[in-house]
């Protein structure tokens, strides 16, 4: 596993598998790094520890037509919820349980990389 703050917190606080920690904070990075400028992105990179091998090992998202909706509708942020949520199922995270690894990010980027949550609130 890798030495990531963010990857003990999930599998510790939402009894995650290191598999399912690990490709869901891969699906929340790609997803960031879809929405972010580039200069904001690169404080993730730099600050998270193997940020892009967690993206490159996330699982693909197919987007379905919910998510094209959305983002051809200007929804961009909608688009990457739907697509993180499709994404998360796929690692047998059930909707009920996705909230709470939002909740636990947020908190475990604010208590391990505070410089990075106005980024990451988008």
């Amino acid at each position: 596993m890798l030495d990531n703050p963010l990857l003990k917190d999930l599998m510790n606080k939402e009894n995650l598998s290191e598999g399912q920690a690990s490709g869901a904070l891969g699906l929340v990075l790609a997803q960031l790094r879809k929405y972010l400028q580039a200069d904001q992105f690169a404080l993730i990179q730099k600050f998270i520890p193997g940020c892009d091998q967690l993206i490159a090992n996330a699982p693909d998202i197919k987007s379905g037509l919910l998510g094209g909706l959305a983002g051809g509708l200007g929804g961009g942020k909608a688009k990457a919820l739907l697509d993180l949520s499709k994404g998360l199922s796929g690692l047998g995270i059930s909707a009920d349980k996705q909230k709470g690894i939002a909740n636990t990010l947020k908190e475990s980027v604010g208590k391990h990389y505070p410089d990075l949550v106005a980024l990451i609130d988008i």
